[in-house]
């Protein structure tokens, strides 16, 4: 397959480190100020004992072939200026979308015909090391879905891609992405200040900010009726009825999972890294679905708004805030 991959950046170079070696004619389409010199780059990742697996990629600013398929692996928030640019016209039968919350399907719906998108979730922490080059922390899984109708060879697909990293096909994509979109909500704070959840969360003005974004994103699942799907994570069984316990019960139950766990691995939220970078970040797609949902259905979410506002203040600054002047923006909540 002659497959175009929109993006190098952590999921890029998995689909593109995964299946050039296994075959593929990938291509690489970058803004013309990142193609590099040599007009290729080097795509390795790391992922347990089998890697790292490594394929040189071509680069180019202008696509002039028609893919079999494009993966999408833009934030969400840059999906409508990659699509109004003139890289968006590329031509390709299928558009594979790897957004982290479920928004990305629907913009990508408003230039491409929903029976060409496939949509992936995916399940992996990832920390970049250089452009190109990626470090998968723990365990790592690619859920595929389509519509019904597609024509898209979906089994053979995630058979081939398999051969790198483990992929199956979801028969509930959409919850699955709202399921990921949970467990990122907490990631948040660790991009408002640079510091990992495990220390933010050993102030307990902190920890009771979290229970409270936790609590709003469960409460505003279950009342949409979007139900969280069943996959080998442990801390959805802890999660999905946080709202339900009482204050005392819920804390108990949050400081069990494990992204509050002092052993926990490392994990550079993306919200973080286009901080870092001073680009803008994917918190209105992420905290922000939070929001937006629970005004839909009438559930208040004041902490994930307080969020919001804090990362796009961020945004605007270029600075990190301060444990203890983040701990002093909850009274706001009271």
């Amino acid at each position: 397959m002659k497959i175009a991959i929109i993006g190098a950046g952590t999921i890029g170079s998995v689909f593109a480190a995964s299946l050039q070696r296994f075959g593929d004619e990938v291509t690489i389409i970058a803004r013309p100020d990142t193609v590099p010199e040599g007009g290729s780059i080097r795509c390795t990742v790391e992922y347990k004992e089998k890697w790292p697996q490594w394929a040189i990629v071509p680069v180019v600013s202008e696509p002039k072939e028609e893919y079999d398929a494009a993966v999408l692996a833009v934030k969400t928030n840059d999906i409508e200026d990659f699509f109004e640019s003139a890289q968006g016209k590329i031509r390709a039968k299928y558009f594979i979308t790897t957004q982290a919350g479920p928004r990305g399907d629907i913009l990508v719906s408003k230039y491409i015909d929903s029976q060409q998108i496939i949509s992936c979730v995916p399940w992996f922490n990832a920390i970049p090391v250089e452009i190109g080059h990626v470090r998968i922390n723990g365990e790592a899984k690619l859920y595929f879905g389509q519509k019904e109708t597609s024509q898209f060879n979906l089994n053979e697909f995630t058979k081939h891609i398999g051969q790198s990293v483990p992929a199956e096909i979801s028969p509930n994509i959409n919850n699955l992405r709202w399921t990921r979109l949970l467990l990122t909500v907490p990631y948040a704070l660790t991009a408002i200040t640079n510091e990992p959840l495990p220390k933010l969360a050993q102030d307990n003005r902190i920890f009771h900010l979290l229970l409270a974004m936790m609590r709003e994103a469960a409460k505003t699942l279950i009342s949409a009726n979007i139900s969280l799907v069943s996959v080998a994570d442990p801390d959805l069984r802890l999660l999905q009825k946080l709202h339900t316990l009482p204050g005392i019960f819920a804390g108990r139950t949050l400081r069990r999972v494990s992204f509050l766990q002092s052993a926990s691995l490392p994990y550079q939220p993306t919200t973080l890294q286009s901080i870092m970078r001073g680009r803008r970040s994917e918190i209105d797609y992420l905290n922000g679905e939070i929001v937006r949902l629970g005004a839909e259905h009438g559930i208040k979410t004041p902490a994930n708004e307080l969020i919001v506002h804090l990362i796009h203040s961020i945004e605007e600054t270029g600075s990190f805030i301060s444990i203890e002047k983040l701990a002093k923006s909850t009274t706001k909540l009271s």
